[in-house]
């Protein structure tokens, strides 16, 4: 009976310094979760086939500022998520004016600048997107995760602030003043942000590749929306972006 009981007791304080040294071991253990609040800066190359459109960019700016929880699934695969906001600053390429009411003066939209006319414009799209992105990183190296990784994202978006604006300077058209000669003038203008040529809402594709072992650019992104950016208030065709964005 003795021997019964000392091995039960034997058996007990093993089985006690077991469980203990698993609780230490997994406390140990990194965790899996993290939260990032960032700032990132870039520049995208369109690549749309809207060349004609009055809402046509080559080129455009990008700045994000996320708020993110990964969880690594694996040593070599993350998920994320939380929210992101996205603000793109679009150089428009066409010579473009308002499109507006005759009665209220509200504006209606871009069409393209048909008048006659020399001089200088600069004009620009402006977007503030509020949205939930979910991004799969996949890194090669399991061991060295700033080396290189591959994204897989999906962002959906509001946008919560959007507006275009036109700037002229020292315009010249083919009018005429009482002395006959060509009239020049400079004025600027500013769509109201209700505009119903911009869409608001945002469903956007990517992939994404990263790294932190190249000075400047740290990475690479190509997208493409699913949902059209912008509707053409004359035709009614509907405008989808596609491009590659470089961050810094």
């Amino acid at each position: 009976m003795k021997r019964i009981m000392i091995m039960t007791l034997m058996l007990a304080m093993v089985g006690l310094v077991s469980a203990q040294s698993e609780v230490q071991d997994t406390a140990s253990e990194p965790s899996r979760f993290s939260v990032q609040v960032g700032l990132s800066a870039g520049a995208t190359l369109y690549v749309n086939a809207n060349d004609p459109s009055p809402y046509y960019s080559k080129y455009g700016f990008q700045l994000q500022i996320p708020v993110l929880v990964h969880y690594d699934l694996t040593s070599q695969w993350r998920v994320s998520t939380g929210l992101r906001y996205d603000f793109n600053w679009d150089p428009l390429y066409n010579g473009v004016t308002e499109l507006v009411e005759d009665a209220d003066f509200e504006s209606q939209g871009l069409q393209m600048n048909t008048m006659p006319l020399t001089g200088t414009q600069h004009a620009h799209i402006f977007h503030g997107y509020m949205g939930i992105p979910l991004k799969f990183t996949w890194y090669p190296r399991a061991d060295d995760h700033r080396l290189f990784s591959i994204g897989f994202d999906i962002f959906a978006a509001y946008a919560v602030n959007q507006f275009y604006s036109i700037r002229y300077k020292e315009i010249t058209t083919t009018s005429t003043n009482a002395s006959g000669q060509p009239v020049s003038y400079s004025i600027g203008s500013r769509a109201a942000k209700g505009d119903a040529s911009l869409l608001p809402w945002k469903l956007e594709l990517g992939v994404t590749l990263s790294t932190d072992y190249i000075g400047i650019i740290h990475g690479m992104r190509i997208f493409g929306d699913l949902l059209p950016r912008y509707q053409d208030p004359i035709t009614g065709d509907k405008f989808r972006t596609m491009g590659v964005t470089l961050f810094l």
